[in-house]
C-alpha cells in the first residue's frame, strides 16, 4: 500500500475503494474531515511517498515519524535556550519517547546536519544526567561525539559538483534528506573503508526509479566515497560532459537540509 505522508502534520493521504482521496490522522487513526484537512498540511518539502504492506503498518510508520519530529523540535528548543523548568519537562518527554520508541529515528534526525559550534551539547548532556534521563543523556552524548565526523561528511557532500543533482527536482537537498530519513547518514558516519561508504550511499537507489536519477546516484556514491577516502585505489566515476546550459552555482559551506 502506498500513501503520501506529512511527517510534521502527522497525516497521510490514501485512496478508498472509489479512488477518492482520504486524509487520515496518523496519531489517532481517524479520518480528517475534508473541510479542515488543509489545516493539517505542512510545507511541500515535508511530504513523501511511503510504502507499507497494509494501512495499519503505514499509519504506524507515519505516527512514529510524527512523534520523532515533535521530540526533535523540543530538543532543538532546549539547545537554543529555554527556562530550567521547561527544559526539565522537555527532557522528561524526550526520555519517555526514547523508552517507548527507541533511539534510532531520533538519532537520524539529530544528525541531519552539523550543529553550530556555539551549541553546547555537553551542557544538555549534563542537565539530562542531573534529571535522571539516562537514555536522553546517552543519545545526546553520542550526537556530540560524532560532530567532527558529521562535519567531514557534510563538507564532502557540499563539495560535490552541482550538476550531479540536476536529475532531482529538489536538487542536493532532496537527496540529502532521503539519506537522512533512510539512515544512510547515520550509518555512514563511522565507516572507515571506501567500498563500505560507496555501498551505503548506493542504498539511495531504493528511493528512485527514473533512469537519470539512478545514473546520478551511481556517480554521487562513488564521488562522495572518494572524497572521504581520497587515497583509495578506486578512481571516482566521472559524469559525461555536462550540457552547456548547466549553471555553475557556488557551493555553500553550511548544510541546509
Amino acid at each position: 500500500m502506498r500513501a503520501l505522508a506529512s511527517t510534521l502534520g502527522g497525516v497521510c493521504i490514501t485512496y478508498d475503494d472509489s479512488h477518492q482521496a482520504v486524509v487520515i490522522d496518523a496519531v489517532d487513526k481517524s479520518r480528517v474531515p475534508e473541510a479542515t484537512a488543509h489545516l493539517r498540511y505542512s510545507a511541500c518539502n515535508d511530504w513523501e511517498t511511503i510504502d507499507a504492506p497494509d494501512q495499519d503498518t503505514l499509519i504506524e510508520q507515519v505516527s512514529s515519524r510524527h512523534s520523532c519530529a515533535q521530540v526533535t523540535a523540543l530538543l532543538e528548543a532546549c539547545l537554543v535556550g529555554v527556562s530550567t523548568s521547561l527544559r526539565s519537562e522537555i527532557l522528561d518527554e524526550v526520555e519517555r519517547h526514547l523508552i517507548a520508541a527507541g533511539t534510532e529515528l531520533l538519532e537520524r534526525q539529530l544528525l541531519k546536519a552539523p550543529f553550530h559550534p556555539d551549541i553546547d551539547l555537553r551542557a544538555l548532556v549534563t542537565a539530562s544526567l542531573s534529571d535522571g534521563q539516562q537514555s536522553t543523556a546517552a543519545l545526546l552524548d553520542r550526537v556530540r561525539e560524532v560532530q567532527p565526523l558529521l562535519n567531514r561528511l557534510a563538507d564532502a557532500w557540499l563539495a560535490l559538483p552541482q550538476d550531479l543533482f540536476e536529475a532531482f527536482d529538489g536538487g542536493r537537498q532532496e537527496v540529502w534528506c532521503a539519506a537522512v530519513s533512510s539512515g544512510i547518514v547515520l550509518n555512514s558516519i563511522h565507516l572507515d573503508r571506501f567500498d563500505m561508504m560507496r555501498a551505503e550511499w548506493g542504498k539511495l537507489i531504493t528511493h528512485y526509479t527514473v533512469r537519470e536519477q539512478l545514473a546520478a546516484i551511481a556517480l554521487i556514491q562513488a564521488q562522495l566515497a572518494h572524497a572521504i577516502f581520497p587515497h583509495s585505489d578506486t578512481p571516482p566515476l566521472q559524469p559525461d560532459a555536462p550540457s552547456e546550459h548547466i549553471a555553475r552555482t557556488p557551493t555553500p559551506r553550511r548544510l541546509t537540509a
